[in-house]
């Protein structure tokens, strides 16, 4: 492929692919030459807010982002399968439709876990996979347990009560920019996720939120509901996982078990907590071509 031409299956721009369970999710391509890398963005994000880290990859990969469902332009269809298998689902079509095999998956949180469960789906789907934090949980003990299920049931009040509306675009920006975790946003990842994570309110009265606070909040409440950390045995692709140096000691625990399955630590982000892609993209973006391209 040439600098910015469309992966095989992808025109470029944006391209909507249709699932195994009829569910339509949006592809974004950000260009760039080489291997092709597909993101898989966190709970509540889209694909545009790995823009930023794909700015610094497009020079060595072909960077395509996906929306999942209920997320970004991906439209959820009423009473449609928010169950987390489903994300799985359509990371695979969207795999498909990049031609599959030569793909290399880089995840986020609800991303990571999508990728996973795509790759266990159909084994050989993925060439490689770089998991930040992925959203899957595995056995660290009652008590590491009792507080995962604790912290769930909070994201799970908080995103429910998420304010929806904004009077415009810049209105959201400066409430984002003002709180946690969004304040920690590079400037450029937090000006992606508001320019592309709302839809304009018919007759002018504002700009609501794509992925709605409901969406979100049955999201996180189904978080622990899928067994995929009993299956990563099956999974012969090379699996790498990151966290950041900041993160709590339990989600940095459970990933470091979690990277032990396959057989080694995981890679440390300075400076960054969970939300590492969005705080330092260039970072990140560094690590994914150190571990993932540059082999």
């Amino acid at each position: 492929m040439t600098a910015g031409s469309a992966a095989p299956g992808l025109r470029p721009g944006a391209t909507k692919v249709v699932g195994p369970d009829g569910i339509t999710t949006v592809l974004h391509d950000f260009g760039g030459d080489g291997p092709v890398l597909l993101f898989a963005h966190a709970t509540g994000m889209h694909g545009w807010i790995w823009k930023p880290v794909a700015d610094h990859l497009v020079d060595r990969a072909h960077c395509v982002a996906v929306d999942l469902r209920g997320h970004g332009d991906s439209a959820l269809p009423a009473d449609s399968d928010l169950t987390w298998e489903g994300f799985g689902r359509d990371v695979l079509a969207a795999a498909r439709v990049l031609g599959g095999g030569a793909v290399i998956g880089v995840g986020h949180s609800l991303g990571g876990a999508a990728l996973l469960m795509a790759e266990l789906e159909a084994p050989g789907t993925f060439r490689r996979l770089f998991l930040y934090e992925p959203a899957v949980h595995t056995d660290i003990g009652d008590q590491g347990w009792d507080s995962l299920l604790a912290a769930r049931d909070a994201m799970v009040e908080r995103t429910s009560r998420r304010r929806a509306i904004f009077p415009s675009r810049p209105d959201a920006l400066a409430n984002y920019a003002g709180k946690l975790p969004t304040a920690q946003f590079q400037a450029a990842v937090l000006a992606a996720y508001v320019s592309h994570g709302f839809s304009d309110v018919p007759g002018d009265s504002g700009v609501v939120l794509k992925c709605t606070p409901e969406t979100e909040a049955r999201i996180y409440a189904g978080s622990y509901d899928h067994d995929t950390a009993r299956c990563l045995h099956a999974i012969t692709c090379p699996v790498t996982l990151a966290t950041g140096a900041e993160t709590d000691a339990l989600q940095r625990r459970t990933t470091e078990v979690l990277s032990s399955q396959f057989g080694s630590a995981p890679v440390t982000l300075c400076g960054v907590d969970h939300f590492g892609p969005m705080q330092q993209p260039k970072q990140f973006a560094d690590a994914v071509a150190r571990h993932v391209l540059d082999i």
